[in-house]
């Protein structure tokens, strides 16, 4: 799915490494003010495509457009004003307090030779109040819980004021609690801010809930690409991911879940 109006689009890209392709012919876009769910089993390729999108790796074919423009075009720093990104699992050794790892997010606001001002301390306040990470502020980032360093990188990102979130299992170290905080977060930003966000996510009933659009990733090739209701299908979940599933709407929430036949899948595997 292409639109000229996106802020962000693949353009059949394949990536490929020592012969094996890791993506194939993949095309997508991120319009503003759309939470949009990349979802597929382990090894489809979701944090190669992020990757690619947030141009830390090249694709070996086709072309990533950003706002219209070819990505290459762009500077790192340009690059890095219209696009934040959250690694899966990012770490960071280096003991830098939590504050200051928060405020590397203004770096591509602020000049080689400038300091920051008082327009970028309030950015980061707040990236830090949004994620529930000021009273973590003085803590060294390395001493830091998975879940915590997760909400700390988050606030970076959000930090760089970007158009574009491209998030890599942004919830994986987090409790269910944590996990709804940070997608409620993520979807009211982009209501109120116009943001395009594109979050791999392995929770299928998360990604149902909070996005508005899913992706389906398989192998490194698009298998679906529609609203939750369109992508998790039976037959889908049964393509990508071995798996005998029948959605279907909580009574008493509304929220579209699937049903898995474990005693099937018992079976298949036996």
């Amino acid at each position: 799915m292409t639109t000229d109006a996106s802020l962000i689009q693949a353009n059949r890209i394949s990536y490929q490494v020592a012969g094996r392709f890791l993506l194939c012919d993949v095309s997508l876009s991120l319009n503003a003010g759309e939470v949009v769910g990349l979802i597929g089993p382990n090894g489809a390729g979701k944090s190669t495509l992020i990757k690619v999108l947030a141009k830390l790796r090249n694709p070996s074919s086709g072309e990533v457009t950003l706002r219209g423009q070819p990505i290459t075009q762009y500077t790192l720093r340009e690059t890095a004003r219209l696009i934040g990104q959250v690694q899966q699992s990012a770490i960071l050794d280096i003991p830098f307090s939590v504050q200051e790892v928060v405020a590397m997010g203004r770096n591509p606001h602020v000049g080689r030779f400038e300091i920051e001002q008082d327009h970028d301390r309030a950015v980061v306040t707040q990236a830090m109040r949004l994620t529930n990470t000021l009273d973590l502020a003085d803590r060294r980032v390395n001493t830091l819980s998975g879940g915590e360093r997760q909400r700390v990188f988050l606030a970076r990102a959000l930090a760089q004021e970007p158009a574009i979130l491209l998030l890599d299992e942004p919830t994986s170290n987090l409790d269910i609690r944590h996990q709804i905080e940070i997608l409620t977060l993520v979807q009211q930003l982009t209501r109120q801010r116009g943001l395009g966000v594109l979050i791999a996510i392995h929770d299928l009933a998360l990604a149902a809930r909070f996005c508005d659009r899913l992706i389906l990733l398989d192998s490194g090739q698009v298998i679906a690409d529609g609203t939750p209701e369109a992508v998790l299908t039976a037959d889908h979940l049964a393509k990508a991911f071995a798996v005998l599933a029948q959605p279907y709407y909580d009574p008493f929430t509304h929220d579209l879940k699937l049903s898995i036949n474990v005693d099937k899948i018992d079976q298949m595997l036996a």
